[in-house]
């Protein structure tokens, strides 16, 4: 085995600094201040020349390796050793023995190249350049060779000094730009931008697709890693071991070497060195000069001597381990040890910056589901809509069999289900006494925090109707739908296999907490909606409903080319009734021809009280025949009903007017105005009759 040039150097470059030091000694004793080459060449003159060359090897040498990417302490003292000696010859030079001071500059400048930092060094030596020159030029009579050559000496040690100070600025640039992109890569790896998915941000598809772009951007950083650990030791490669859960396993995870020369399959951990590494949590170094250790996550044959393992632990993550390799014994010294442990806890930080980030990851895409569905609940204008937006966010947090949300009625004597999914179609909009044996009642009843209850056994209560036979679903969860510290309803699922976790329960309070709220402001809204648009006497849409009515039923009627019947009816002799029986018995009468005209329409009808004692009904998509057939039948039911005023029996009648759309009018205003001419005519006739607006107008 070959001697590498690492070890050269470390033997030459200190034998070097011994010699120019000792030269530098002997110099101090010679007489004569002067080199002759050539004939009549002295031993004094052959230790000063030797003395040169050495210091001009010396410091060419040692300036290029100061100024590589991979230069070291001693070269920084070789560095320094050989300028002080060139500039002590230098002095000899010029002011021979007669300085005494000499001596002390040798010593001052190896003592300072030991203690101080190479700045200081090279400016003790400049300044004692500066003083033995002041003396020497003091002391004796300098020509201009002399001065020329010190002033040449002078400006090698500015070129010198500014050359040291641009390498070490040049080296500092290059750690900051390593440390800079190391950084970045911890805050990409860190804080990285999540990109919107396609599926639904709480989707599973969703989170693994995020996990597969984090697990992938966490390997293209810890590559890196491997790669600087190997290189770093000058190990022969560097892997990095994923141990399994339970530590019985292990894989090769990252390799120096390419995963194609690494084996996928897992090998067993008990029994090898490693769980000698995972037991004590300490870096374990194993070097043997006679026996070569076999590798198993190699796929050809690695024979090596000095392998090193560190472990590394996330949490209560599975450790990895991160393994050095190389062919000599004790390879792996305590300096390589260092160095490779530190970048060991490198990986490790990055593990955790990983883990960190797949739970933010998971935490936004959250966030953006509860986000994106608050939004819809705030758009939900009716109470069934925003109950079927807690189904849909129900959906997309977890896998349910059975789902139905449940309302308690005014009084919280019983409760109904306004949606269910997997149920019989006949219990949606059923009501059920709130005592009765089901779960739903027992939630309701309770009124506690949301609950999951893993069924070991059939409980012997069905979900929601009481009749049915006991559910057979392995998993229950309620979610009691909270506002203002009251419980309106709950949200209630089941499935079977897997348990529901805490996730989802802590998600589905969160937001049925929010729906909860959203649907007291929905019941409000509706209220006061309903109050603005009904009679408070009658129970009718009032004029201000009907108006909007008229409109929508026009435009539906124009776009299908439909007809549209519109009545005007008026209580006859209103006046009197009132006058005779007083207002209470008047309103009393309002209210039952208000029923008797609701119990003689189609659902798809609009009555409204027009004001006072009259009354219009929208017919949509009816022929003319049919609307007076209609209007006749509501004349004749009015004037069967009988009132009790004043002790008797006593009975009203109506008169009502018919127009039609398009035939009389395509407008609202003179629609209405058509049916009221022909109330008019009806009550011109007679009254208790029915006149159509076109009789009106051919009688005109």
């Amino acid at each position: 085995m070959g001697i590498s040039s690492g070890r050269v150097h470390k033997i030459a470059v200190p034998i070097g600094i011994g010699a120019a030091i000792l030269t530098s000694s002997l110099g101090l004793l010679l007489p004569e201040a002067s080199i002759r080459v050539g004939p009549g060449m002295g031993g004094d003159d052959v230790l000063r020349l030797a003395h040169v060359l050495l210091l001009i090897v010396g410091l060419t040498y040692s300036t290029f390796r100061y100024a590589g990417k991979h230069h070291s302490q001693l070269d920084e003292l070789a560095l320094l050793v050989f300028l002080t000696c060139g500039i002590n010859l230098v002095v000899q030079l010029t002011g021979g023995a007669r300085s005494y001071w000499q001596g002390l500059y040798l010593v001052l400048g190896g003592l300072s190249s030991l203690a101080f930092s190479r700045k200081i060094v090279v400016f003790l030596v400049a300044l004692v350049l500066c003083l033995e020159t002041s003396n020497w030029l003091i002391a004796a009579e300098a020509s201009p060779v002399d001065l020329f050559r010190l002033a040449g000496l002078f400006l090698l040690a500015v070129v010198g000094y500014g050359y040291m100070a641009r390498a070490e600025r040049e080296r500092a640039e290059r750690a900051e730009d390593r440390l800079l992109r190391l950084d970045t890569g911890l805050r990409q790896l860190g804080g990285s931008d999540l990109e919107e998915d396609a599926v639904s941000p709480l989707s599973e598809e969703a989170q693994q697709a995020g996990r597969a772009e984090q697990l992938q951007r966490l390997e293209s950083y810890l590559e890196p890693l491997v790669q600087l650990a190997a290189k770093a030791t000058k190990a022969r490669a560097a892997t990095l071991l994923q141990v399994a859960e339970g530590e019985k396993s292990y894989w090769a995870r990252l390799s120096t070497e390419g995963a194609s020369k690494v084996e996928s399959k897992r090998f067993d951990l008990r029994g090898s060195f490693l769980s000698a590494v995972l037991q004590t949590e300490q870096p374990v170094s194993l070097a043997s000069a006679t026996k070569p250790h076999r590798l198993p996550w190699w796929r050809e044959p690695a024979l090596v001597q000095s392998v090193l393992a560190i472990p590394i632990r996330i949490w209560d993550e599975p450790p990895l381990i991160l393994t050095l390799e190389h062919e000599r014994p004790g390879h792996f010294d305590e300096n390589r040890r260092e160095l490779a442990v530190a970048i060991a806890a490198q990986i490790s930080e990055a593990q955790t910056l990983f883990r960190r980030q797949a739970q933010h990851y998971v935490e936004e895409l959250e966030l953006k589901g509860l986000l994106g569905a608050s939004e819809k609940l705030s758009s939900a204008a009716h109470v069934v809509d925003l109950l079927r937006h807690i189904v849909d966010y129900a959906r997309g947090v977890g896998r349910f069999d059975t789902c139905a949300v449940c309302l308690l009625a005014e009084g919280n004597e019983a409760f109904s289900v306004v949606v269910a999914e997997g149920y019989r179609k006949e219990l949606l909009g059923k009501s059920f006494p709130l005592e009765s044996s089901s779960w739903a009642s027992w939630v309701l009843r309770a009124r506690e925090e949301p609950l999951a209850i893993r069924m070991e056994r059939r409980t012997g209560m069905p979900i929601l109707d009481p009749k049915e036979r006991a559910t057979t679903a392995t998993n229950f969860l309620a979610v009691p739908l909270r506002a203002q510290q009251r419980v309106c309803g709950a949200l209630l699922l089941t499935r079977n296999g897997e348990p529901f976790t805490a996730r989802e329960l802590r998600l589905l309070r969160i937001y049925c907490n929010q729906a909860a709220v959203a649907m007291e402001n929905a019941i409000v809204y509706e209220r006061v909606e309903n109050l603005a648009a009904t009679d408070a006497l009658t129970g009718l849409f009032n004029r201000r409903y009907l108006d909007g009515a008229l409109e929508r039923e026009l435009a539906r009627a124009s776009r299908s080319e439909s007809s549209l019947a519109l009545l005007m009816l008026d209580i006859d002799h209103f006046k009197s009734v009132n006058d005779t029986y007083g207002h209470a018995v008047g309103d009393l009468i309002l209210k039952k021809v208000a029923a008797t005209l609701s119990g003689r329409l189609r659902q798809a009808d609009v009555l409204a009280r027009f004001g006072g004692e009259e009354f219009v009904v929208l017919l949509p998509q009816v022929t003319a025949a049919a609307a007076l057939d209609s209007a006749e039948r509501i004349r004749a039911s009015v004037e069967r009903t009988r009132f009790h005023a004043g002790g008797k029996r006593t009975h009203v009648t109506v008169s009502i007017g018919l127009a039609m759309f398009p035939d009389q009018s395509d407008a609202p205003e003179s629609l209405l105005e058509a049916a009221d001419q022909a109330l008019y005519q009806a009550k011109k006739l007679g009254r208790n009759r029915v006149c159509c607006s076109g009789q009106v107008e051919a009688e005109t």
